[in-house]
């Protein structure tokens, strides 16, 4: 059996040894974490960010959105978002294909894309913020209810990273148990079965490689019509703003 990696987000060191462990397994992703951060700007690919402050509001262009601890956020590359109160963070840039949406209208209009846990879709528990939607995001991104119940999970051939939002988390791999305190992040690697369990909440995304991710793309794309927006397209339907 091989070892979770287990950081937590404070101990700089700790955190390099993990994410060079990310970087090395797929070179386009690359895990970054901000402390008391009042401005987020990513001139080499997309920010994809979870916050871990307990509320924070991002602006840009006179825009305010308001998101709290588990939520997430996209920026596009080049785009500056300004933060207050200043926010801790846990982000991923990937400096692949962007997500279809981020066209110059959407990006023109609404600078950014933010998924509330509170208003994303729930599934015995397990609260969908990025969806399996690899057109719009490059991973998949679930806050569990740990209150719920225990959450099983089998890696495949991607990692998977959780992060404990609250004290008593416990990461269960084969016969080992691991206790996580609050802000600890665990690195699975592939091919691996675990059970997340607990009080409070933890997040799991779930990673791919770019061929995998690619390849998917492709498959959702053939037979579409991607030339322009898909608001444009005839007889298609109001678009969501996110």
């Amino acid at each position: 059996m091989v070892e979770p990696i287990v950081a937590e987000l404070t101990n700089s060191e700790q955190i390099a040894t993990l994410a060079a462990e990310l970087s090395a397994w797929e070179p386009r992703l690359e895990l970054l974490y901000g402390n008391d951060e009042s401005l987020i700007y990513e001139p080499d690919g997309t920010f994809y960010g979870i916050c871990l402050s307990e509320q924070s509001a991002l602006t840009v262009r006179h825009k305010i959105r308001e998101i709290s601890r588990g939520d997430a956020f996209v920026v596009p590359i080049a785009v500056s978002i300004d933060v207050d109160p200043p926010i801790r963070y846990l982000a991923i840039r990937h400096d692949g294909t962007i997500p279809n949406h981020f066209r110059e209208r959407f990006i023109q209009t609404w600078g950014l894309d933010t998924r509330l846990a509170s208003a994303a879709e729930t599934n015995g528990g397990a609260i969908n913020v990025l969806p399996d939607e690899p057109l719009r995001y490059r991973f998949r991104y679930q806050v569990l209810e740990l209150d719920q119940g225990s959450f099983e999970f089998q890696a495949g051939f991607g990692l998977h990273l959780v992060i404990a939002f609250d004290e008593a988390v416990s990461l269960a791999q084969s016969e080992t148990r691991t206790a996580l305190g609050a802000d600890h992040l665990v690195l699975i690697r592939p091919h691996t079965r675990y059970s997340v369990s607990g009080k409070g909440r933890a997040g799991v995304l779930v990673l791919e490689t770019e061929v995998e991710y690619e390849t998917r793309r492709f498959n959702v794309l053939a037979g579409r019509d991607d030339r322009v927006s898909p608001e444009f397209l005839p007889g298609a339907p109001p678009q969501p703003e996110n």
